[in-house]
């Protein structure tokens, strides 16, 4: 329990987990504690005289990023907490290059709507938002055509993949204009490309 508050207070940048302690064991700790870190990582080394693969398996189970057989020779630990750190350090300059990117995209006027290859909305902006008046959690996992209202000509404005997983999307290298469907059934001009 005590590596748990430890880790609430300090939020180190790697932890040393022994396995064997007195109120709680290291995989309870270690599990606490990856729940802790939400979407960030803190990497849990699991250090300990415990060999057996079991032991292991338990640790890396657990949510360990690495376990380590005691006794040990210091150039290996230092190396294996080294990589270790470097990974920390990388996941951290990633985690502030997307938030850059989300920022400028929402600084953007035009909305951004990014499809997968099935047509599926992975990621919007700010303004794609308010422009079809809905939060992030309607627009993404929805194909595009749900997005587009039907029409004479079709049931999304010509658009031929249906909502359909693995349909063929319209060549997006022009512009298309169509009509789309807002949060709240409202219809306006559409333009993609």
């Amino acid at each position: 329990m005590q590596a748990v508050r430890l880790f609430e207070r300090e939020q180190p940048d790697l932890v040393l987990m022994d396995i064997v302690m007195p109120q709680m064991d290291g995989y309870e700790a270690t599990r606490r504690i990856k729940r802790l870190c939400g979407n960030s990582w803190t990497p849990v080394v699991m250090l300990s005289a415990l060999s057996e693969e079991s032991d292991v398996i338990a640790g890396f189970n657990a949510g360990a990023d690495d376990y380590i057989v005691r006794p040990l020779g210091f150039r290996l630990f230092a190396a294996r907490i080294g990589a270790l750190l470097k990974g920390v350090e990388a996941e951290r300059r990633r985690a502030a290059l997307v938030g850059r990117l989300e920022a400028t995209g929402d600084a953007i006027i035009d909305g951004l709507i990014t499809l997968d290859a099935n047509g599926v909305v992975v990621d919007c902006n700010a303004a794609a938002r308010r422009i079809f008046a809905c939060g992030e959690a309607q627009l993404v996992g929805r194909p595009l055509p749900l997005l587009a209202a039907a029409s004479a000509t079709g049931p999304a404005d010509g658009l031929a993949i249906g909502g359909e997983a693995g349909a063929a999307l319209p060549a997006l290298d022009r512009t298309h204009e169509m009509r789309g469907r807002r949060g709240d059934g409202q219809v306006f001009p559409l333009e993609i490309g």
